[in-house]
């Protein structure tokens, strides 16, 4: 294995990502996920929250919610609590509505920008899903690789609409992993 291959995969494991152990994980496969077939709209102004204040702290609680379990706990038990959540919200959710979640995408980004981290998809993706949860709008969340050289990405999805990532961006990932 060449080093710089090594160097990455020793990472991936002292982050929890890979595991030395096969009951620990699962497998690195290509999984079935929806193709992406468009992005969320683009919010205009008939769609907007009703006040640009309203979801701030909404956003500040799910940045500070994601950056204590990322710091906190590795992220298999990540994984672990949104699967644990998901059939709560499934039941509780109304049908997806992509002007609505185009609405709260935008609202989310416009007040984000305060806890963002440069590259750093997991961490926008843990705090936008936590965040459009409390507004009952649960999608899932995606992880992909490309192997050459190794990249790996995360985003979140709901069925073929991409939620905050690009179609050109994704495309090139392969899904290895639906949350």
């Amino acid at each position: 294995m060449p080093a710089d291959l090594a160097a990455v995969a020793e990472d991936l494991l002292r982050r929890g990502i890979f595991t030395r152990y096969p009951g620990d994980g699962k497998s690195v496969r290509a999984q079935e996920v929806d193709e992406p077939l468009q992005s969320i709209p683009v919010a205009d102004g008939r769609a907007r929250i009703r006040s640009a204040f309203a979801p701030a702290q909404a956003v500040a609680r799910a940045s500070l919610w994601a950056h204590h379990q990322l710091a906190k706990y590795p992220l298999r038990s990540l994984i672990q609590h949104i699967l644990d959540r998901r059939p709560a919200c499934a039941e509780s959710s109304p049908d997806f509505d992509p002007l609505r979640a185009s609405s709260l995408v935008d609202a989310f980004r416009r007040w984000q920008g305060f806890f963002s981290r440069p590259n750093a998809c997991l961490f926008e993706s843990l705090s936008l899903l936590h965040f459009l949860s409390a507004y009952n709008c649960f999608p899932s969340l995606v992880f992909g690789v490309v192997s050459d050289p190794f990249q790996a990405h995360c985003w979140l999805q709901y069925h073929s609409t991409i939620i905050n990532d690009s179609m050109a961006r994704v495309r090139n990932f392969t899904p290895v992993m639906l949350v």
